[in-house]
């Protein structure tokens, strides 16, 4: 058996590379490889910056932020879709991120984050 040193428990925040191919702005939600997150500050493409990536991580999105006819119910799962927008439903591109913990009052949603994006195919 393979013997690992843990470097580091609990990690909330990481800092991982943008591969996404342009900067991402502090508070933008992102897909970094299979790991979804939310920029802790201002990172140019190609760059390292710091995220926001723990499971269960609350996160809010209002009106602007949904999928055309996106409409979100208790429990729902929420994707990514490849425009930057949340939705109710996947699709090929899309990713699995999250799952509804606050259905729509006051325009906006609620939902619990996943540490994984899972891709839709």
């Amino acid at each position: 058996m393979a013997k690992v040193f843990v470097e580091k428990e609990g990690n909330s925040r990481l800092r991982l590379a943008n591969n996404t191919a342009r900067t991402v702005a502090k508070d933008d939600f992102v897909i970094l490889g299979g790991i979804s997150g939310v920029a802790l500050e201002e990172t140019r493409a190609g760059f390292v910056g710091a995220f926001h990536v723990e499971e269960g991580l609350v996160l809010q999105i209002g009106q602007a932020d949904f999928a055309t006819g996106a409409s979100f119910a208790w429990n729902a799962p929420v994707f990514y879709l490849p425009d930057g927008t949340f939705s109710n439903t996947g699709a090929a591109g899309a990713f699995l991120v999250g799952q509804v913990t606050e259905q729509l009052a006051s325009g906006v949603v609620r939902f619990a984050k996943y540490f994984r994006a899972y891709p839709v195919t």
